[in-house]
């Protein structure tokens, strides 16, 4: 019965969401889903960018290790980029983490997982203050309640959403001629 309630509840909070993603869409100038956030890398120093990586802490250096692999085989990671004194003018934050839910879902975990771009930003209603904020993200829509994850899935999700902003980048930086 408490398993149904959980369920009704993250049912009606994404028919919530759907309109705001509906309303996006259609305010949209472009086509192609895949272009809608390439602007907001494009110019990116990916040298002053940190990489924070959220995952279950006994997989933290394993699967920190691989976003750096992937990263640096697609010529974005260098050594420079994890020296603390380096300038660092946004984080990109790779969240696959899983969350015990309480005693109603017993044995259970909800799974977030999502790649985001934080960049401090000075609004140009009033360019005197500045707050950090989401500027890229590539996300699952909702978390999904599984019985537990493994590290091959964590991997897998890491190498996909990893991809997604690799891709990302080179559309939106393409090598100079």
């Amino acid at each position: 019965m408490k398993g149904q309630k959980l369920k009704r509840v993250l049912i009606l909070i994404l028919f919530q969401l759907t309109p705001l993603g509906e309303a996006y869409l259609a305010n949209s100038e472009v086509t192609n889903p895949g272009e809608r956030m390439i602007p907001t890398v494009t110019g990116l120093d990916f040298d002053k960018v940190e990489l924070f990586v959220a995952v279950p802490s006994e997989f933290t250096d394993r699967l920190y290790g691989r976003a750096v692999k992937k990263l640096s085989e697609a010529g974005l990671y260098k050594a420079s980029n994890g020296k603390a004194n380096a300038e660092k003018i946004a984080t990109l934050r790779l969240e696959l983490d899983t969350i015990p839910l309480d005693e109603k879902c017993r044995g259970k975990v909800m799974y977030v997982k999502k790649l985001e771009l934080w960049e401090k930003v000075f609004p140009e209603r009033n360019p005197g203050i500045s707050a950090s904020a989401v500027t890229w993200s590539y996300a699952a829509p909702i978390p999904v309640i599984v019985d537990r994850v493994s590290v091959a899935q964590l991997e897998a999700d890491l190498d996909k959403y990893i991809f997604e902003f690799i891709t990302a980048y080179k559309m939106g930086n393409p090598p100079k001629k």
